[in-house]
């Protein structure tokens, strides 16, 4: 697939690899409507939501369920394609790959779902920020976005997230969670890079930032060879 194709698709790409549902109210009037221009008007808040660890009963999974169900490669990239059919399999298969090997995130529910196939009651806590390494452009690592905690349900939230293996309910993600952005948006972050949060630290100077944002895009450049991969692509 050229890029082009690829661009004008990334939209559904980033869907099937979304750990997280976007939801909103929206105006039916408009958005049923079936003369004139299609409108998407939205009424309130946007906000984001997250479910159980594994789907309910005869249902697929769906989300950061499909990275938990089950580890077998070929099983996980046909749950994604069933989504979209009209998606490049092989593109979809290299997305995944590249995830499972450097995402945080898909790393933490893969091992999660190591535990719920044997039948372990878990907790999967995902951090809302406050335990992160603050360095500027640091890349988290599983063991610092996420805890795995074997039959420990009385644990206090906070504001950060808490799955169990049938929890019966979506979650919703607070907007000062650190990992709102990637866990939404896993083709823009995927090395899991986290957001905003309440402790972050207050930036010395713009200077400064430039040079350090500088010092990030060479040192990206050394890391990877400087490809043109489809995923850094996207962020151009």
């Amino acid at each position: 697939m050229t890029r082009e194709p690829y661009l004008k698709q990334i939209w559904l790409f980033n869907s099937v690899f979304a750990f997280i549902s976007m939801g909103a109210s929206i105006d039916p009037h408009l958005a049923n409507g079936a003369n004139g221009v299609y409108t998407y008007r939205v009424q309130g808040a946007i906000y984001h939501r997250i479910g159980s660890m594994l789907p309910a009963e005869n249902c697929i999974p769906k989300f950061s369920q499909i990275y938990i169900y089950d580890s077998n490669f070929e099983t996980e990239l046909s749950y994604r394609h069933s989504v979209f059919p009209t998606l490049d399999t092989f593109l979809l298969a290299d997305i995944q790959h590249e995830l499972h090997m450097h995402n945080p995130f898909a790393q933490v529910f893969h091992s999660a779902g190591q535990f719920v196939r044997e039948g372990q009651p878990v907790v999967l806590k995902i951090l809302s920020g406050q335990e992160y390494d603050v360095r500027y452009y640091n890349r988290p690592t599983a063991n610092e976005v996420a805890v795995l905690m074997i039959d420990d349900s009385t644990i206090n939230s906070g504001r950060d997230i808490l799955l169990r293996t049938n929890q019966g309910q979506l979650q919703q993600i607070s907007e000062c969670h650190a990992a709102y952005d990637a866990l939404q948006y896993p083709l823009l972050f995927s090395y899991g890079q986290l957001g905003w949060h309440l402790n972050i630290p207050y930036s010395t100077s713009a200077r400064s930032n430039y040079h350090k944002s500088h010092e990030l895009a060479s040192n990206n450049d050394s890391e990877n060879g400087n490809s043109d991969n489809e995923l850094r692509q996207t962020r151009q």
